[in-house]
């Protein structure tokens, strides 16, 4: 019997997971960023709240793309190698949490 060194799967599908999360918290933050336009800052936060929405939807469908990517890497015994894109996302997603931060403590 032939030692098996991953699981079909798993961890691919940990690393999709954690995207969603994030994707779903960023929503909800720009949500939030959305209900305070009404008393704060209007077109800054209405800005942020844009963007958040935006680069969600942007974490899901890379999210998406890499998971099929990186499982037909998998299926077929080749390398993963983390592409660029992901460290853009997360720079991206710290750069609008940051920008939500400001508009609340202001």
């Amino acid at each position: 019997m032939t030692p098996r060194l991953w699981d079909p799967g798993v961890q691919n599908e940990r690393t999709a997971l954690a995207w969603a999360r994030t994707a779903l918290g960023l929503t909800v933050c720009a949500l939030l960023a959305a209900r305070l336009a009404r008393t704060h800052e209007p077109r800054a936060t209405l800005a942020v709240a844009f963007l958040g929405t935006a680069t969600a939807g942007a974490v899901l469908y890379a999210a998406s793309r890499r998971y099929r990517a990186r499982a037909a890497d998998l299926r077929a015994g080749r390398p993963i190698v983390a592409p660029a894109a992901v460290l853009g996302l997360t720079a991206t997603v710290h750069a609008l949490g940051l920008a939500t931060l400001a508009l609340l403590l202001l």
